[in-house]
């Protein structure tokens, strides 16, 4: 079973918050092999709580270290200029900005798409930095995206936004599978192992 862990579940594996227990529970059975982590790369974009950005892909590799995530698969994203890392996105194509513009019609219907209409809007300057409030939820969109496009199996957020009624549904019916809490990740992964053993 292929999970994907958003950058909160990374946070809080970090500093010990949230659902802590059912992350750590989910980190040992990647560890052992009974699943696989996938982390998506657009995490290492995010503003930090200091209003700065990751001046190198490698610093967000470390950080995963730190929180003792190991041999996961990396989930590329878009590319986008002064957002992504370079070989850790992908340049796209129609049908894959397509899918990013439902993602975020369903997340994010009050943002503006672009950044230049957003800064307009909002009075900010043009060029990067960009503002936190126009790019974590560009990179919000760009996990899911990223979950969705490389098919991984389960989405695991504590982010009350994805589990809202009126989103869950339409971003499953995009093909995100099954959108989870830690606790009900860990669930599923045990129920699947209870059928495992109970087959002929």
């Amino acid at each position: 079973m292929r999970i994907t862990l958003d950058r909160n579940g990374l946070l809080n594996l970090s500093n010990g918050t949230g659902d802590t227990g059912s992350l750590r529970h989910l980190r040992e059975l990647h560890l052992k092999g009974s699943i696989k982590l996938c982390i998506p790369a657009i995490g290492a974009s995010e503003r930090q709580r200091d209003g700065t950005t990751l001046d190198s892909y490698s610093k967000f590799e470390a950080f995963l270290a730190s929180v003792g995530i190991a041999g996961y698969e990396e989930l590329v994203p878009m590319c986008y200029w002064d957002v992504s890392y370079w070989d850790h996105c992908l340049l796209t194509e129609p049908e894959m900005e397509r899918l990013e513009r439902q993602i975020h019609e369903i997340l994010f219907p009050n943002i503006e798409f672009d950044y230049e209409p957003y800064a307009a809007k909002h009075d900010q300057p043009t060029t990067p930095p960009f503002d936190r409030k126009w790019l974590n939820p560009k990179c919000d969109v760009q996990t899911v995206w990223s979950h969705i496009y490389h098919g991984s199996d389960v989405f695991v957020t504590e982010d009350g936004n994805f589990h809202k009624v009126t989103k869950k549904p339409r971003l499953v019916k995009l093909g995100a599978g099954q959108i989870c809490t830690p606790s009900e990740c860990v669930g599923l992964v045990e129920a699947s192992a209870g059928d495992e053993r109970s087959a002929p």
